[in-house]
């Protein structure tokens, strides 16, 4: 797992589609929580026991996770799909209906990184594998070590990764 801030192209995304229960279920799971405004000492120790489930114990980034979580900082997408990012120009929306369309996902979403060329490209390369209402940017590479992710309230899909 290469760390976004090794990489020496920031031009680059990738594209996770899903469902998502509402805004706030999508904002908590790709979006850091951290020790002190968070969580106390003892809600952090808990919730980092959580993240880590045993039958991911054998993942060659479990380790790495660890010590990056370790600083203080909990991320479930970034476990999940053992991606780490930038997350200040990461985004995420939910829109308020479903569609098999990316450009009617993305269209008029609160993503302020979207383009034409992006659009096109995912129209062009990728399919939304069900009805979603959730799309997620992030500014890296993303090597797909995970492809799908399933949990109480949310589903992502890794669509792809564009140069932009």
């Amino acid at each position: 797992m290469q760390l976004f801030y090794d990489r020496d192209d920031y031009r680059i995304g990738a594209v996770f589609v899903g469902v998502a229960k509402d805004r706030s279920t999508l904002i908590d799971y790709v979006f850091s929580k951290y020790l002190g405004d968070d969580y106390d000492e003892e809600e952090f120790a808990q919730k980092l026991e959580e993240i880590f489930v045993p039958e991911n114990e054998d993942r060659d980034v479990e380790c790495e996770l660890r010590e990056h979580f370790s600083a203080g900082m909990l991320n479930q997408m970034t476990y999940d799909f053992a991606v780490v990012f930038d997350e200040d120009i990461t985004g995420a929306d939910v829109r308020d209906f479903s569609t098999t369309s990316f450009r009617e996902l993305i269209s008029g979403s609160s993503i302020s990184n979207v383009n034409e060329a992006l659009i096109c490209y995912i129209e062009d390369n990728y399919e939304l594998p069900a009805p979603c209402n959730a799309v997620v940017i992030l500014p890296t590479i993303y090597e797909g070590y995970y492809s799908h992710i399933k949990k109480n309230d949310i589903e992502l899909w890794y669509l792809g990764t564009y140069n932009a």
